[in-house]
């Protein structure tokens, strides 16, 4: 039995016990880094850790939540981690030919949060006021820049930036207009999220796809998210798992296993991943595929 079907078979039992290694020979280091704490990437890495130290015992494996995705990306450009979590749009500005996909595992959506009771109704009510864009140098400052600059009479937006929830804080304060977000909303500030609501953000999609790149996608959020009465449009972005080009064939391929194995349990331990199948997985253009994992989605789609 070929290791990828002793995976497949074990997956079976996942979510009702835990699995037991399969004895795999393979050795090597691999330390994965994914920032937000707290947030989706970390619980996704942890338990993708997780799974594969329970299939390949030989493995050295750690886990490390980092402030933020270029952080992530820091280090494992410095060569201090092989596995690294980050939306897609940072992962391109940062390509220097040196980096590898691994897989596509989220879609990021972004989130223009403004005071429920406030004069925002459009992105045409922004100019002259002022919009907070998270960390300036997270992935919610780079993916919101380029939304605003896609905006009419984007010049006169004010850009701010800091944490989640000083932008909140700001917002429910009256000193900023909005707040241009990406990524899960921290669970300890549910409530002053709960006097916002989103604003549609369709309107600046093609100038967004024309001027930065093709991955960008429309989302409908379901109704009743921040109270909505209706669905609202906003901008999809995926985030990828990603190493270093130099990374061993042989470590590579593991990882892509047991991503393909253990689907339904690493879906389950974070909700809103859509990406854990093969046929979306390989969808991580402009980043390329591994040269060694390629060939495992090959012949795991047939």
């Amino acid at each position: 039995m070929t290791r990828r079907a002793v995976l497949r078979t074990a997956a079976v039992g996942a979510l009702a016990a835990p699995l037991l290694s399969c004895g795999s020979n393979l050795t090597g280091t691999l330390r994965m880094v994914a920032g937000r704490p707290g947030g989706v990437f970390e619980r996704f890495g942890r338990q993708l850790a997780a799974e594969l130290g329970r299939h390949h015992s030989g493995l050295q494996i750690s886990f490390a939540a980092v402030a933020d995705d270029s952080v992530a990306l820091d280090l494992l450009q410095a060569g201090q981690a092989e596995l690294a979590i980050a939306q897609l749009d940072m992962v391109a500005e940062r390509q220097t030919g040196r980096i590898r996909a691994l897989g596509r595992v989220f879609e990021n959506y972004a989130q223009l949060m403004v005071l429920d009771s406030g004069p925002i109704h459009s992105v045409d009510d922004l100019p002259g006021r002022t919009v907070h864009l998270g960390e300036e140098t997270g992935p919610s400052a780079l993916f919101g820049r380029r939304i605003l600059d896609c905006v009419p009479r984007a010049a006169e937006v004010g850009r701010a930036f800091a944490p989640f929830e000083t932008a909140v804080t700001d917002i429910l304060a009256g000193r900023a207009a909005g707040l241009l977000w990406s990524g899960e909303v921290a669970p300890s500030f549910t409530t002053g999220v709960t006097r916002l609501r989103l604003v549609d953000l369709a309107v600046t999609l093609q100038s967004l796809v024309a001027y930065h790149a093709s991955y960008y996608d429309s989302i409908l959020v379901p109704r009743g998210v921040y109270g909505a009465n209706d669905v609202v449009h906003t901008i999809g972005c995926p985030a990828l798992l990603v190493c270093p080009q130099q990374l061993p064939a042989e470590l590579a391929e593991s990882v892509v296993e047991v991503l393909l194995a253990q689907a339904r349990l690493l879906t389950a331990a974070t909700s809103g991943n859509q990406f854990v199948d093969a046929r979306s997985l390989v969808a991580t253009s402009p980043i390329p595929l591994h040269d060694a994992v390629a060939d495992t989605y090959r012949a795991d789609h047939g």
